[in-house]
């Protein structure tokens, strides 16, 4: 993987890795820059390989899905992995479903997102959470008011979020009028240098992203085929990523 520059994709859930084989991916993830997707899902990773792996994520630039559900990563593991998140400019979509998460895991995450611009989606149901009622949520929804990127945030059934949708659907609306934006813009300059590009080539355009290299990063966030398929509920919504 150090090497590699064609494969995007790796499935390797139910393989029994365990920590030693989270060691070896994440120092293979450190040099790594075309792999999207990895799904360790079922691995028995406890927080030791979750804190080797959100080491390699600081440096990554390339990885946009990580589903590390139903493994053994408690508190600590979250915290180190929410350190990860705010250093982070690559990771859209984080599982951490069924694992051992508590509501200190859960407060650990959400404060590394305070400085995070690209995660949209983290799920951390069927964890060990519990409803310690609207000060904790409030709590939560206090350290996500300047984070404008999540879009989707899954606790466990006993947590009542309602105070956390008005924080997500504002993000949603944001979001979108941003790629909104972003489009005029891109066509804009295509009409402008009469490039006469076809409608596939600019999508493509908005996309990857190439945008922000053409305007020096001036022209907003847009939601890419990734994001939009993980609108479906976990834990394999990204199975239909293009």
């Amino acid at each position: 993987l150090r090497g590699n520059t064609a494969l995007e994709w790796l499935d390797l859930r139910q393989n029994k890795i365990a920590d030693e084989g989270a060691r070896l991916l994440a120092a293979a993830l450190r040099g790594n820059t075309a792999l999207k997707v990895l799904d360790l899902s079922q691995n028995k990773i406890t927080d030791e390989g979750a804190g080797l792996l959100a080491a390699a994520l600081r440096g990554n630039t390339a990885l946009k899905v990580l589903d590390l559900s139903q493994n053994k990563i408690t508190d600590e593991g979250a915290g180190l992995l929410a350190v990860a998140l705010r250093g982070n400019t690559a990771l859209k979509v984080l599982h951490l479903s069924y694992n051992s998460i508590t509501n200190e895991g859960v407060a650990h995450l959400v404060e590394g997102l305070r400085g995070n611009t690209t995660l949209s989606r983290l799920f951390l149901g069927h964890n060990n959470t519990t409803n310690e009622g609207p000060l904790f949520v409030a709590r939560l929804v206090d350290r996500l008011r300047g984070n404008m990127t999540l879009e989707q945030l899954t606790l466990g059934e006993s947590m009542n979020t309602h105070q956390l949708e008005g924080i997500l659907e504002r993000n949603r609306r944001f979001n979108k009028a941003a790629a909104i934006e972003r489009r005029k813009l891109v066509f804009l300059w295509c009409a402008q240098i009469g490039a006469g590009l076809p409608l596939e080539i600019i999508e493509v355009i908005i996309r990857q992203g190439v945008w922000d290299q053409l305007s020096g990063g001036a022209g907003g966030r847009t939601q890419g085929d990734e994001n939009q398929a993980t609108l479906d509920p976990p834990p394999r919504v990204y199975r239909s990523m293009k």
